[in-house]
């Protein structure tokens, strides 16, 4: 096996138990099956394993009589499946942090033990690499390749962000879209939002978003070479609910 080619796949937003089933079993297959008669070296997820909707600023009442221990249970299975190196906090999994910073009695308690869990099972699946939800320091990179959740929203997000981020390939969650943007830049870049594992029609307080439109299931997968800088990223999205992934790759040497 060529050391300078390291695979990796990203996905993300499958949102504990409002996760769509039949996107993470096919997620789960190409995850055993590989890349490029390998296994991918990096799993990265991009954030928002869990919903936490329970703990949403101006939350519902049916979110806040939502069950957290499904929620939980739901992530923490996804994980299990997945088996990610790279872990980056999302926005709704920063949810739980911020509960149990607030002092709030059983709910922080609770909070508490919803991390405690969440670090036990990122051991478990031998993740090397748990980065907060924060712009400077919840990045993760490959090479010339940058990972991110992202904070940004609206249609110049994944512009705005590979900006910001200032590399060449930037790849992002947090968005639901399935999106590729060449940036204008002068070395060049290209922004990347790798659509989402959760259930869109399950996603209630977004429903009448208009954003909403736009969204999709699916996630990235790619390789860097690293003896001559080369990098390729591709997108599983599905086509009448079937994901069609490359499998017979052959990079230059």
């Amino acid at each position: 096996m060529k050391d300078h080619i390291e695979t990796f796949i990203a996905f993300g937003d499958n949102h504990g138990d409002i996760v769509h089933q039949p996107t993470a079993d096919a997620l789960v297959k190409h995850i055993k099956k590989g890349f490029m008669g390998r296994p991918f070296k990096h799993r990265i997820h991009l954030g928002d394993c869990f919903d936490a909707k329970n703990w949403r600023k101006g939350a519902s009442k049916g979110d806040r009589e939502s069950s957290l221990a499904q929620d939980k249970a739901a992530g923490l299975e996804f994980l299990w499946r997945t088996k990610p190196t790279v872990l980056l906090l999302g926005n709704h999994d920063d949810r739980i942090l911020i509960t149990e910073e607030e002092r709030l009695g059983a709910e922080s308690d609770y909070a508490a033990d919803f991390k405690k869990s969440l670090v036990a099972m990122l051991k478990k699946v031998g993740c090397k690499h748990l980065l907060p939800y924060n712009k400077k320091h919840g990045k993760w990179k490959l090479g010339p390749i940058t990972f991110i959740h992202g904070a940004k929203s609206g249609q110049a997000a994944v512009r705005d962000s590979a900006k910001e981020y200032n590399c060449e390939c930037l790849i992002m969650g947090h968005l639901h879209r399935n999106h590729r943007e060449n940036v204008t830049k002068e070395d060049g870049c290209v922004g990347i939002s790798a659509g989402c594992i959760g259930d869109i029609d399950l996603m209630e307080y977004a429903k009448n978003h208009s954003a909403v439109l736009t969204w999709g299931n699916g996630w990235v997968y790619g390789y860097w070479n690293k003896k001559i800088n080369q990098w390729r990223v591709f997108e599983a999205i599905p086509e009448d609910g079937v994901y069609n992934t490359v499998t017979n790759y052959e990079p230059l040497k």
